[in-house]
């Protein structure tokens, strides 16, 4: 699985966290927790990530961001594919065997 990650406002995605969950529950996202099997990665300077080794199976792309507000406070933000911050609205990724995903692209939310 391959793709970029952008911030919608334009701020550096450094120590942006990319994690591709397995869904147990097509029918439940909920489902999909700390402990289901996943793979992470961090993206490039330009956002670019790769995910490989990926076995068959149906997956949930987010992206976990971490900001200090004005206030010195931390907030942490979490971004599902394809640019949303609701899990229910998030699009699964279908990875088959011998299957390549190129381009996939979303928005982060940074603000």
């Amino acid at each position: 699985v391959r793709g970029r990650v952008l911030s919608a406002t334009g701020t550096s995605l450094e120590g942006t966290e990319l994690s591709l969950r397995a869904v147990v529950d097509p029918h439940n996202f909920a489902t999909v927790g700390s402990h289901s099997p996943h793979l992470t990665a961090r993206p490039g300077t330009d956002g670019s990530f790769e995910l490989s080794g990926v076995p068959p199976g149906l997956y949930l792309l987010s992206a976990h961001v971490e900001r200090t507000t004005q206030d010195g406070q931390r907030r942490s933000l979490t971004t599902f594919f394809p640019g949303t911050t609701d899990l229910l609205a998030a699009v699964p990724i279908v990875v088959g065997t011998g299957t390549q995903h190129e381009w996939v692209d979303f928005l982060v939310v940074t603000e």
